[in-house]
């Protein structure tokens, strides 16, 4: 009887263990397959990452001396017939803070260095230092702004401006300023950001041409063909 007893005592315990070795197998069995969900999904992430470019422009960007402004501007930036026009507003923020309009004559008066121009609104030409030049555009206003062909103007400013229409950007590069450039010497994917997860979001290939804009730790920061800085892994 008393054998008995222990038998049936024990019989309780060995099903609580069972039951806890159970729990203990469904942990780990579900611990496991987390890990290895989470592991597919990172590689996933890692092979569309790197053959997706999500970053296209949806608005014409500027990008002056290596730094993208676009944000900064007061009024839109147009581009007609191959012309490309800022507004006065902007031109004043960025190159010349003096320049205004001279009603009594039609025009509009900028100065830059030691250079003095004017436009006007009808005839497609310039005065600069009382040189007369012919160009393709002149002044134009809309809505009470007045847009100035910046594009025909870069003797004025001393910048040569290239416009890549594919991506949107135009490009203005002050010609006192030395610009460096180094030549990639592998195909390399852009990231975003230096985040290690960071999205692909342009490539340069080997023996393109870049602009470097600066250097911090293993990112160079670079304005590649299509004008726009990005960060590039040294």
């Amino acid at each position: 009887m008393k054998q008995g007893k222990r038998m049936e005592a024990k019989a309780p315990e060995s099903k609580n263990r069972k039951k806890e070795l159970n729990k203990k197998k469904k942990r780990i069995l579900y611990t496991f397959f987390t890990i290895i969900a989470l592991f597919i999904v990172f590689v996933i992430a890692m092979v569309v990452n790197n053959f997706i470019i999500l970053d296209n422009n949806k608005t014409t960007n500027l990008v002056i001396n290596n730094n993208n402004i676009t944000s900064n501007l007061k009024n839109e930036i147009k581009i007609e017939d191959g012309i490309i026009y800022l507004s006065k507003e902007d031109i004043a923020n960025f190159f010349d803070p003096y320049i205004h309009e001279e009603e009594a004559e039609d025009l509009i008066v900028t100065t830059y260095d030691k250079k003095c121009a004017a436009i006007g609104f009808e005839e497609n030409q310039i005065t600069i230092n009382g040189s007369n030049k012919e160009i393709y555009a002149h002044a134009i206003k809309e809505n009470d702004t007045v847009y100035l062909p910046v594009s025909e103007m870069a003797d004025v400013y001393d910048v040569e401006i290239s416009y890549i229409e594919d991506t949107k950007v135009i490009t203005m590069d002050s010609l006192d300023r030395e610009q460096k450039k180094a030549i990639v010497s592998s195909s390399e994917a852009i990231k975003s950001s230096t985040s290690f997860i960071a999205k692909t979001v342009d490539r340069v290939e080997k023996g393109e041409t870049v602009v470097i804009v600066s250097t911090n730790g293993k990112y160079t920061q670079v304005r590649t063909n299509d004008g726009k800085i990005r960060l590039y892994r040294n």
